[in-house]
């Protein structure tokens, strides 16, 4: 397809800022066990009603200066009409008047700053996602039905591994495919001895191997095949990478005969 060239650049820049959003979650989530420990640990902080309180009280002393009727209108801006949050406003302000938290100025700077930055991001991946999804649905429909008939395999996956893969036609095998994205296993030498097989070769296309390996990870949770196929290389003593890349080879073989 002459309009896979278009679309490839724009699921991996999706990528790409994925990664930023997990950075900035990691980075958050330091930041409030500093300000605020306790509502790390009892509350979901990317909730929305969480972003937007700590938006405007990014610390357990900054909350302490909230009235609990404020901090309530916040927690239900979340919260589906008959539910009550777990973490309630008496409990956060009760939190906070208890809190072992820091008290510092700049970090709750850096708190909002790197909410902001998050939301930002977001927005940017929601407008890709929206782009891919028309794209695939034009052009990809088929296949992405075939792959997300395996169980564990979701459409994000399926989309970004089409992609990139092209026209499947292009390869003789499964062998040709697996040593085209990389996952298949280095040969060592050594003089006149028997070749010893090492790591996988990741020789082949980076972004392939990522989506091969998010779908052989699902998979080893969600297809009962592929994760009794996990649990046998486990029990074989192969370890946890090992065993998902076994997984993922298996994967590339059932896609290739689809």
């Amino acid at each position: 397809l002459d309009d896979l060239g278009t679309i490839k650049p724009i699921i991996r820049e999706k990528t790409k800022l994925t990664n930023q959003i997990s950075a900035i979650k990691t980075d958050i989530k330091s930041l409030v066990n500093q300000l605020f420990p306790e509502m790390l640990k009892n509350t979901n902080i990317f909730s929305k009603s969480s972003l937007n309180l700590l938006l405007q009280a990014p610390s357990a002393k900054a909350v302490r200066n909230l009235k609990e009727k404020k901090i309530l209108k916040i927690l239900f801006l979340d919260i589906k009409k008959g539910n009550k949050p777990k973490f309630s406003a008496k409990d956060i302000l009760s939190a906070a008047n208890n809190s072992i938290g820091l008290v510092s100025s700049s970090l709750e700077k850096i708190v909002i700053s790197k909410i902001h930055q998050m939301n930002f991001i977001q927005n940017q991946i929601d407008e890709y996602n929206e782009i891919i999804e028309q794209f695939v649905d034009e052009h990809l429909s088929d296949d992405i039905e075939t792959l997300t008939s395996i169980s564990g395999v979701g459409k994000a996956t399926a989309s970004s591994f089409l992609v990139e893969l092209g026209d499947i036609s292009n390869f003789t095998s499964h062998k040709q495919l697996t040593a085209f994205i990389g996952t298949d296993p280095t040969i060592y030498q050594s003089g006149t001895s028997v070749n010893i097989r090492g790591s996988i070769s990741k020789r082949g296309n980076s972004h392939l191997r990522r989506s091969i390996w998010h779908m052989a990870r699902a998979s080893t949770v969600w297809n009962e095949t592929l994760k009794a196929y996990y649990d046998k290389k486990r029990s074989e003593g192969k370890t946890f990478k090992q065993s998902v890349i076994a997984v993922a080879n298996k994967l590339i073989r059932i896609i290739f005969s689809m």
